[in-house]
């Protein structure tokens, strides 16, 4: 009898003790991920801060068509966001797909996650761009101004004013 109670009494501690370990590490996993979305938050607002305009005549002289350009916009726009916050953005999914297996089928990647959105339009206006004629192609390259960060206002403005 003593023996059966010993076992039972050290089942129960071994399984209370992994039930604490299991909390504790759900805990962590939400508290870290709430860490790294203020940290990719604050990486994000960094980026915008670095972003300049655009200038209004920068397309001037050139021969690119109105899908071309905004096509060249979107690309270069989120690529440099992107490449701003990649580190930030890594570990802010990797935080989440820890919370993730404390959750499954709960929290995951979803399509309306802004990030994920903005790499889909990263991939689709970098599939486009690459599509390009070469001389077409080249004629954006020339355009240095978009080697830099820019405000997406001013991208917007911009091709409202070449539209028209």
């Amino acid at each position: 009898m003593v023996v059966i109670s010993r076992v039972f009494t050290g089942i129960v501690i071994s399984f209370w003790c992994c039930f604490t370990w299991a909390q504790s590490a759900e805990v962590l996993a939400k508290t870290k991920l709430t860490e790294r979305l203020s940290e990719l938050e604050a990486q994000q607002e960094q980026c915008r801060s670095v972003e300049s305009d655009l200038p209004e005549n920068l397309f001037e002289g050139t021969d690119l068509s109105v899908d071309i350009v905004r096509n060249a916009l979107l690309y270069r726009y989120f690529s440099h966001q992107q490449d701003c916050i990649r580190e930030a953005l890594g570990n802010y999914y990797i935080a989440l797909a820890s919370v993730a297996i404390f959750y499954p089928g709960e929290v995951s990647l979803q399509t309306g996650d802004f990030n994920f959105v903005n790499r889909r339009t990263l991939l689709e206006s970098q599939a486009a761009y690459e599509s390009l004629p070469a001389e077409k192609k080249a004629s954006v390259d020339k355009l240095t101004a978009l080697d830099k960060p820019f405000t997406m206002e001013s991208a917007v403005k911009l091709l409202e004013n070449y539209s028209q």
